[in-house]
């Protein structure tokens, strides 16, 4: 070791040991002696930035990558300085030039994507995430970073396998178990997530606990969910999500200890928005229940106005732009099909509809069938076309090819053997219809139509996650069904696919008359449990999942009267309006 580099060493050593006093003469005198060399000008940033000058850190940085620019190591050292003083886009530019020049430098991709990450930039995080994992794929932390951005942009197939892949390696932690678990979940097998929560020994992990509980009231077990949610508040005590998810099952039969939980938590200043949210959904839900609307719309209302703070309103120009592209693309149709040879698979059934339309309601009665098989709410399609630049619809085969195969990997997830249809009700389908159309030819799609006063009360009732801005709003939420009937119109025009209308008063009225109809237009034989649908095993996992539990019943018909005062100057049933 030469004497400057032992004197460099010494400056570390230094600020390791919290000497900074020591380690700033030591600087002094290397720049007395050595202005010009960047490592000194590195050791000169370093000090400066445990004395808590982040500029001056950041200056110094900068003359050591001036002095020396070939080098990506500085460059990665001046990114994460200037990380570390809040320069976020400055450190991305810095980490970007590191990888531009040394792109088989594992440090710098890693670093670009954890900066992405740490800012929420998931969609930005994730290319450099993978560029690092493939150069170094035994890396436990840039794989463990990978699968959480995975998880957190919704690919749960993806996320799932490498933290199973991590977990050859390393035994799961209490929020790792957690994700697998809700990876199964959001794939549709909530009987597996559950028997790998409750097979996992991290008894004090409130937030798995409070998941448990959600994966019971999938199952349709409301003891076995309040139980679990009970252990999650035990262990979390000023936790307000398993007290509002307490509420949201009970109702009206809340107990007072948890009522009285709930004003303690609202009356403290320091709850979190999200969570005061929450717990006035639940209270506004148990007050309509009870008959006291004042109440009800007094929760609601404020629910809506901090998540309105929080997540912002509905971009109703970016809303409407988007439907005017999809209908633009689409103008002449289909422009490429798919060759679809899996003839063995189940028929394709899409269910769409605005949330709260009844789209549950229709794939359970469909599903109820011996021969029909309820998928859930499969995100392929939307993941597939939310990718798709905006521009003219210029699909090439190869990529549909790859699509329809996707959905049937999907399908056979949790697919039963004799399933002769497959039931997708993901709502958002319906933004996808003409992909849908090109990928599988021999699909059927079910549109829901409900009284979207009824619709839009039950959306604003309903708490949502953060993205569905317009769900704070009623006008926003007419203003999205506007939108969604007009492109409707424009698939019905242009697409070949066979659509079915349904509305939910009339299923409602006349149940059996509709399911026939219904089941007709799906090519399956009349069976009479599709009007038991209510008794079937099989696991709900949307907002809706209690009610469909129940036989069809009149009592949502109409409920929007009373809040009348909420809804003057709509149409008298405006199904129909666009």
């Amino acid at each position: 070791m030469s004497a400057l580099q032992a004197r460099l060493a010494t400056v570390y050593a230094d600020l390791a040991g919290g000497r900074v006093h020591q380690a700033g003469l030591q600087v002094e005198a290397l720049l007395q002696a050595h202005p010009h060399l960047p490592e000194v000008r590195r050791a000169q940033a370093a000090w400066l930035q445990m004395s808590g000058r982040p500029a001056e850190a950041i200056d110094a940085m900068q003359a050591a990558v001036a002095l020396a620019p070939d080098d990506a190591n500085l460059r990665i050292a001046l990114g994460q300085v200037q990380a570390s003083a809040g320069r976020v886009d400055d450190a991305i530019a810095s980490f970007r030039e590191s990888c531009d020049r040394q792109p088989a430098s594992v440090e710098a991709w890693y670093l670009l994507g954890a900066t992405h990450y740490g800012n929420g930039r998931l969609a930005e995080a994730l290319p450099p995430l993978e560029r690092a994992h493939a150069l170094m794929p035994a890396q436990p932390m840039i794989a463990a970073m990978l699968a959480d951005t995975l998880f957190l942009q919704g690919r749960f197939e993806d996320a799932l396998a490498h933290f199973r892949r991590l977990a050859q390696t390393q035994p799961p932690d209490a929020m790792r178990m957690l994700r697998i678990v809700q990876c199964h979940r959001a794939l549709g097998e909530p009987a597996l997530a559950l028997q790998l929560a409750q097979s996992w020994q991290g008894d004090g992990f409130a937030p798995l606990w409070l998941e448990i509980g959600g994966l019971h009231e999938d199952l349709g077990d409301a003891d076995a969910a309040h139980a679990a949610y009970l252990q999650a508040a035990a262990l979390q005590p000023n936790w307000a999500e398993p007290v509002s998810a307490l509420i949201g099952l009970r109702r009206e039969a809340s107990p007072d200890t948890v009522l009285d939980t709930a004003q303690v938590l609202l009356a403290d200043p320091a709850l979190p928005t999200r969570s005061r949210a929450l717990l006035h959904h639940a209270l506004g839900k148990r007050a309509d229940r009870l008959d006291a609307c004042d109440q009800a719309a007094a929760h609601w209302r404020e629910a809506n106005r901090l998540r309105r703070a929080q997540d912002g309103a509905l971009d109703r120009a970016a809303h409407q732009a988007r439907i005017d592209m999809l209908i633009a693309r689409t103008a002449g149709g289909v422009l490429a099909r798919a060759v679809d040879s899996d003839a063995s698979a189940p028929r394709p059934l899409f269910v769409v509809g605005i949330t709260r339309s009844g789209t549950t309601l229709v794939e359970r009665i469909l599903a109820a069938h011996p021969q029909g098989h309820g998928c859930g709410e499969l995100p392929v399609f939307t993941r597939f076309g939310n990718a798709l630049p905006e521009a003219p619809f210029t699909t090439e085969p190869r990529l549909l090819a790859e699509l329809a195969p996707r959905w049937r990997a999907a399908v056979r997830r949790t697919s039963p053997d004799g399933a002769v249809l497959a039931i997708d009700k993901h709502p958002f389908n319906l933004e996808q219809l003409a992909l849908v159309a090109s990928a599988l030819p021999d699909a059927r799609v079910v549109w829901c139509r409900r009284d979207p006063r009824d619709v839009a009360l039950s959306i604003y009732a309903e708490s949502f996650a953060p993205d569905a801005t317009y769900a704070t709003d009623l006008d926003d939420i007419r203003f999205v069904m506007q939108q969604q009937t007009r492109l409707m119109r424009h698939w019905r025009e242009v697409l070949a696919l066979p659509i079915h209308e349904i509305r939910y008063e009339q299923l409602v009225h006349d149940p059996e008359t509709q399911a026939r109809h219904l089941l007709e237009f799906a090519g399956l034989p009349w069976h009479d449990d599709c009007l038991r649908f209510h008794a079937s095993a099989g696991p709900v996992q949307t907002h809706s999942r209690w009610q469909v539990r129940q036989p069809i019943h009149r009592g949502a018909i109409g409920r929007w009267r009373r809040y009348a005062d909420w809804f003057a100057g709509w149409p008298d049933d405006g199904a129909d309006e666009a």
